[in-house]
Formats: C-alpha cells, structure tokens, sequence
C-alpha cells in the first residue's frame, strides 16, 4: 500500500510535504511505562496510524476519526487537500 500511495504522490505536481507525528505519548494509566518511540513509529500491524505522511496539494485523503457525523466527516470520507499549515490540513470533502 505505501508503495501504492508514493506512486499515487509523484502524479500530483507540486512539492512533496513530509508531517510526522509525536515521538512520545503518555499511558492514561500512571502505573505504566510510556509508549517507546519504536511503538509509535512502527509501521507493522500495531494498529497504529502512519508516524508519517508525504503529501502533496490536491492528493485524495481518506477520513479515519469521526470528527462531526451531522455534517458528514466520519470514518471513511474522502476528502481533497487543499492547504497546509503547520499543525493543520485543510481539506474539502470528495463529491
């Protein structure tokens, strides 16, 4: 699949933006060790999200927390990158 995704990327002109995700997270649970960053930045089947993105303006992206249900932004819409900030994707959903 990221295979995929990467040769999917280099269609779209413009530059390629690499976002990576925090390098360490806190247990709800004080009783627990933190998550090591080998966790969180691992890319077998841990359930875990991708610790980086490569994107580029205009590339579809695929919706995986539901954010508001009534107004349609839930697991598995598609969505169409508009602009970047630095902690900050806008999108527009995919018609």
């Amino acid at each position: 699949m990221d295979e995929i995704n990467a040769l999917i990327i280099q269609d779209f002109p413009g530059d390629v933006m690499a976002f990576h995700s925090v390098d360490s997270a806190r247990s709800a649970n004080e009783d627990l060790e933190d998550y090591p960053m080998e966790y969180l930045n691992s890319l077998d089947m841990s359930g875990m999200p991708p610790s980086h993105l490569h994107l580029k303006i205009g590339v579809p992206l695929l919706l995986l927390c539901n954010l508001d249900q009534s107004q349609g932004l839930c697991n598995g819409t598609r969505l169409h990158l508009l602009k970047t900030f630095n902690h900050v994707l806008q999108v527009s959903k995919c018609l």
